[in-house]
């Protein structure tokens, strides 16, 4: 988490805590220990980082992760958890998620919309496909390490499920701000977008990450050196893309 609101973050971790262990990794390095939760990092590991943590200093069956924002209640995790059976009886399925709308759904099977890539949040992975597949990229640091994961996946012929008809309150990303011609809008730091940058140029290395993703994200980088004029702090936003 990274400068969570509080009683958000309060209330996830409420839920959570009634279904499995949980382990906190406080990205902004503040100390927010909760009552009932035995593991803490106070350090700013990264998304990937988190979820590797986990993966090779803990014994799991399955690995349910989380942004602080991305929210739940109890019902919600119970309906949830109603699917464990079909992950177990399916060999190829890898992970099941909550629906979300900015996920890309290549196929629908039933009630699960089957995902090319998308976002990790509230995704629980079997650790049988984290095994076969490895660990999460960590050297993405944060923006698509979850798109990598699950096209690696794919690429290992597992299947990434989500639920259609189960959906919870996902995160807006970045602060509004106000733009020259398009009003208050939602936005990322400065140096977020470089990281979204170097990340792009990253995953157009790998040869399991489709053309249209790897096009999709270049054109999404030059748009952003228009994109910044509309900012106050343009010239900061110019320089952190230029890195």
């Amino acid at each position: 988490m990274y400068k969570p609101d509080n009683n958000n973050y309060f209330e996830l971790i409420k839920v959570l805590n009634k279904f499995s262990k949980v382990l906190l990794v406080s990205n902004d390095n503040q100390d927010r220990q909760i009552e009932n939760i035995e593991n803490f990092i106070f350090d700013n590991i990264g998304t990937g980082g988190a979820y590797n943590f986990v993966i090779n200093n803990f014994e799991f069956d399955y690995l349910w992760v989380w942004d602080q924002d991305t929210l739940i209640n109890h019902d919600q995790a119970k309906k949830f958890l109603v699917h464990l059976p079909f992950m177990e009886s399916n060999s190829q399925c890898c992970s099941i998620s909550f629906f979300d709308k900015y996920n890309y759904v290549d196929y629908t099977n039933g009630e699960y919309d089957i995902i090319k890539y998308g976002k990790a949040s509230g995704t629980l992975f079997k650790s049988s496909a984290i095994k076969e597949v490895g660990n999460f990229m960590e050297d993405l640091f944060l923006d698509y390490v979850d798109y990598e994961y699950l096209l690696r996946l794919r690429f290992f012929n597992f299947i990434p499920f989500q639920i259609r008809e189960l959906e919870c309150e996902s995160h807006i990303l970045g602060d509004a701000q106000d733009t020259l011609f398009f009003g208050r809008k939602h936005v990322s730091s400065p140096k977020r977008w470089h990281l979204q940058k170097v990340n792009t140029l990253k995953l157009n290395k790998l040869r399991y990450i489709p053309l249209s993703l790897k096009l999709k994200l270049s054109v999404r980088i030059l748009f952003l050196f228009v994109y910044a004029l509309n900012f106050k702090d343009r010239k900061k936003r110019l320089v952190y893309l230029l890195k």
